[in-house]
C-alpha cells in the first residue's frame, strides 16, 4: 500500500523569490540585449511578470537585490514604490517604463496593494514643464531620486461618499533622467501626488516651482550628451545666522560656443551652481537661488583631519599612552 506524501504549499516569500530569479535576467537581457524585436517582446513578458509578482502584499518591503537594471525607490513614508527601466531601439531612441506599487489603506481600514503602470505615451520636449500629467499620459524618465516634502496647511478633496473634507498631504519630489536626442540629454525635477478622488491615478506636475513670477508644473534641464550635469539634494551654505539647510542644487548650464548658442554640443556646466529651496507653508512651493555655495561633506571631514593632525604632532607620544585626552576639534567653518 503506497501513501501519498503531502507536498507542503510554497509560502509568499518563496514565490516572490522564484519570481525574481526568473525576472533578473530578462530584465538584463531587455537593457543589453542585441535585437530590438526581441527586447521589446521579451519586456512585454518581464513587465506582465513584474506586476504579477508586486501584486502580492508581501512583496512590498522585498528588496528584488537582482534587478539590477531598474531602478528602484521606496517612499520615505513607505506609502508607495517606484520601478522604473528602459529600451534603447536601433536609432539610439529611448522608451521608458515605470511601475507604481502603492499600499492604500481602505475605509475598513484595510490595506491593499495597487499596481499603477506609467504609460509613456508622451513625447518629452520643452513644453513639458508647463502641463500636467497623469499615469495615462506619461512623459518617460528613469527616476533616481524621491524625496518627500511635507506641506503645510490642508488641502480640499471628495471623499468617498462625495463630501468636500480637508486634508494633509506630502509633495513627492522626483529626480529623474531622460536620454533625449543623439546631441543632449535631459534631466527632470518633478512632484508626484495622488488623485484623492481616484486611488489609482498618479498626478505629475503641479504649480510649485517658482523661478519668476509664474510657476513651472517641473524643470526641465538640457545639456550636452558630452557634459555631466548634476541635479540632486545638497546641503547649501547660507549666510550667518541661518544654518545651512538642504536644497535642490543643479549645475548652471552656459554656452561656450557664443557664434552658435543653439549648438547643443557644447551646452554643459560652467562650474557655478544654483538651486530651488523649499518653502512648506502655503502648501509648498520652491524659489530659485542663484550662485549658491555647496558645502562639501568630503571636503569638510578631510578639513577635520588636517585639523587633528595639526593638533596631533607634539602630543602624539602622549595621546598613544593615553596620559592626555585627544585634543579638541574646531567645527569646520
Amino acid at each position: 500500500m503506497f501513501h501519498l506524501s503531502a507536498q507542503p504549499f510554497p509560502s509568499a516569500m518563496e514565490v516572490i523569490r522564484e519570481a525574481e530569479l526568473r525576472l533578473a535576467p530578462m530584465a538584463y537581457e531587455v537593457l543589453n540585449g542585441d535585437s530590438t524585436v526581441q527586447k521589446f517582446a521579451l519586456n512585454q513578458t518581464f513587465g506582465k511578470g513584474l506586476m504579477e509578482v508586486l501584486s502580492m502584499p508581501e512583496s512590498f518591503t522585498y528588496p528584488f537585490d537582482s534587478l539590477i537594471t531598474l531602478s528602484k525607490l521606496t517612499a520615505p513614508d513607505g506609502s508607495f514604490r517606484l520601478f522604473s527601466w528602459y529600451i534603447v531601439d536601433e536609432d539610439q531612441d529611448h522608451l521608458y517604463y515605470c511601475l507604481v506599487q502603492r499600499k492604500y489603506r481602505q475605509k475598513n481600514g484595510k490595506d491593499t496593494i495597487l499596481v499603477i503602470p506609467l504609460h509613456n505615451s508622451e513625447t518629452f520636449e520643452r513644453y513639458s514643464e508647463n502641463r500636467q500629467y497623469d499615469n495615462q499620459h506619461w512623459y518617460g524618465a528613469l527616476y533616481y531620486k524621491l524625496i518627500a516634502l511635507p506641506a503645510k496647511g490642508k488641502r480640499e478633496a471628495f471623499d468617498g461618499s462625495g463630501k468636500i473634507v480637508k486634508e494633509k498631504w506630502t509633495n513627492y519630489l522626483l529626480l529623474g533622467w531622460n536620454g533625449g536626442t543623439i546631441y543632449s540629454s535631459y534631466k527632470i525635477a518633478d512632484v508626484l501626488l495622488w488623485d484623492p478622488q481616484d486611488s489609482s491615478r498618479v498626478v505629475l506636475g503641479a504649480p510649485v516651482f517658482f523661478f519668476e513670477k509664474l510657476p513651472k508644473y517641473r524643470v526641465v534641464f538640457e545639456y550636452s550628451d558630452n557634459a555631466f550635469f548634476r541635479l540632486n539634494m545638497d546641503k547649501v551654505s547660507l549666510r550667518f545666522p541661518y544654518k545651512d539647510r538642504e536644497m535642490l542644487v543643479f549645475d548652471h548650464l552656459s554656452q561656450p560656443n557664443k557664434d552658435n548658442p543653439k549648438k547643443m554640443l557644447t551646452f554643459g556646466p560652467d562650474g557655478s551652481y544654483d538651486c530651488l529651496s523649499y518653502i512648506s507653508r502655503k502648501g509648498g512651493f520652491f524659489i530659485f537661488l542663484r550662485n549658491i555655495r555647496v558645502v562639501d561633506s568630503k571636503i569638510a571631514e578631510r578639513r577635520a583631519k588636517d585639523i587633528l593632525r595639526e593638533y596631533d604632532k607634539p602630543y602624539k607620544r602622549q595621546q598613544r599612552s593615553g596620559v592626555l585626552p585627544p585634543p579638541p576639534i574646531k567645527k569646520p567653518e
